[in-house]
């Protein structure tokens, strides 16, 4: 039956010659089953070695089971072939045996000269219309090539907007249409991964992005979700992943509005700076415009929130000025561009220690001179953070200059005269505002902070040469 089997195989298929099946034999020799062949002489038998057996033959015999084409013609006793193997597998996936089928290297060679021939005639003709089509289409070739050199030389300045048209029926023409808007799309999407003012500027300078740093004066920035552990019991890893997204839109779109270069996600936290690649003469004012704003767009996306049972969460943001190494940092073949120094690790304190002070922003005295003219803010604490042995004057970010009701603006005068008086010792009278500013909010913290030292130091005084300046060793 298996015989006839492969008979009507062969008949049904005119260029194999050979049929037959095989299998591996408990000594692993590979031993025929059955032959379509009639004739004996030309035949193999049930349980005849082959000896001849080719690597993807022994290849067809082994898991995963799939039909295999050897590569390469074999030679046998029988002629020169090109052979193909399938398994058979029973019900449960067990190998039975291997299909095999040769088709011989006369017949493979014939096809070939026929084809060949049939494509060189193919060829020939198509080569005559292409040439006429040329010499009629010229001019309509060279309307969509001129387009799309323009569109190129929109790349050259970085213009990733708006997409390639191109009117054309020349194969040629729409594929390099494809391959240029693919390429905007691949500059659009690593545009996403690095500052977009670097990439431009190298673009247009013709320049290729080396290993090398600056230094200049910048403004950086950093910020950090409260509660994040808590967000992340609260939702599916997925829907995580989708409010973070929300979450950065609202944080990148605002600090490239307002000119700045976002460095990298770090977790949930932000580290971007102004001044760099490109110079910005205002960056710390920006940088605290961009500040207020996110804690303005992103208290609407927590209420979202809030109203969907997540638990109250907030953005801490820390912003300090001054001198950092920046460039391009790593190896040869892998590059990063960032901001490194001294500065940067106290923009990062800075944020830490609005968890200390329950506050927003925090802002370093550098920060505040620079900007102070475009906002409003108090003088909270002279600190020494940790990591660093000098101290600094840390203020509340409150909001953009002018932009304080007659209340709110009354307060942060009176905030600001209590804490003159608290520097230059005169704690009594500190305290007296301090506790007039507790009963309006009782929740300010900064407010508690300086009223219980004042209550502390009218008791005990510190010692003579006392600056305000306190020691916090906690990130």
């Amino acid at each position: 039956k298996i015989k006839s089997t492969l008979q009507k195989i062969r008949e049904k298929i005119k260029d194999v010659r050979y049929v037959y099946t095989f299998k591996k034999n408990e000594n692993g020799q590979i031993i025929f089953v059955v032959d379509a062949e009639e004739d004996p002489k030309e035949m193999s038998h049930i349980g005849d070695v082959y000896k001849d057996t080719t690597p993807t033959m022994l290849l067809s015999l082994n898991k995963p089971y799939k039909v295999r084409v050897e590569k390469d013609f074999a030679t046998d006793k029988w002629g020169t072939w090109l052979s193909s193997f399938a398994p058979i597998v029973d019900h449960s996936g067990k190998l039975e045996s291997v299909l095999g089928m040769d088709i011989s290297a006369a017949k493979i060679i014939e096809y070939e000269r026929r084809y060949l021939l049939i494509i060189l005639a193919i060829s020939f003709f198509v080569g005559i219309i292409v040439a006429i089509l040329g010499l009629v289409f010229a001019q309509t070739i060279s309307r969509p090539l001129l387009a799309l050199a323009q569109d190129m030389s929109k790349i050259q300045h970085f213009d990733l907007e708006g997409k390639t048209v191109v009117n054309s029926r020349i194969h040629e023409v729409i594929s390099m249409k494809d391959a240029l808007e693919n390429m905007k799309k691949g500059l659009r999407s690593f545009k996403k991964y690095v500052p977009a003012d670097l990439v431009s500027e190298l673009i247009n300078l013709q320049k290729e992005a080396v290993l090398g740093v600056e230094e200049h004066q910048l403004s950086i920035f950093f910020s950090d979700i409260a509660n994040f552990t808590t967000l992340c019991e609260k939702i599916k890893t997925q829907n995580l992943a989708e409010r973070l997204g929300s979450y950065f839109e609202v944080m990148t779109k605002t600090v490239l509005k307002h000119q700045g270069t976002v460095d990298k996600f770090i977790g949930d936290a932000i580290m971007a700076f102004w001044g760099a690649p490109r110079p910005h003469q205002s960056h710390a004012a920006s940088a605290c415009i961009a500040a207020l704003e996110c804690q303005s767009q992103l208290s609407q996306l927590f209420r979202e929130w809030e109203k969907q049972g997540l638990p109250p969460m907030c953005t801490r943001i820390g912003i300090n000025t001054g001198d950092a190494i920046v460039g391009n940092m790593g190896y040869q073949d892998r590059l990063s561009y960032t901001a490194l120094g001294d500065n940067v690790n106290l923009a990062s304190r800075l944020e830490s220690l609005n968890k200390y002070y329950e506050t927003k922003i925090i802002i370093s005295e550098s920060t505040y001179a620079l900007a102070r003219n475009a906002i409003e803010a108090r003088l909270i604490d002279r600190v020494v953070v940790k990591g660093k042995t000098a101290g600094t004057q840390i203020y509340e970010l409150v909001a953009l200059k002018g932009h304080l009701d007659s209340e709110a603006r009354k307060d942060l005068d009176l905030f600001n005269e209590a804490m003159q008086l608290y520097l230059n010792r005169k704690w009594k009278e500190a305290q007296i505002i301090f506790n007039e500013l507790k009963s309006k909010a009782p929740s300010d913290k900064p407010v508690r902070i300086l009223e219980e030292r004042c209550n502390s130091y009218i008791s005990v005084p510190p010692p003579g040469d006392w600056t305000g300046v306190i020691v916090l060793r906690e990130k």
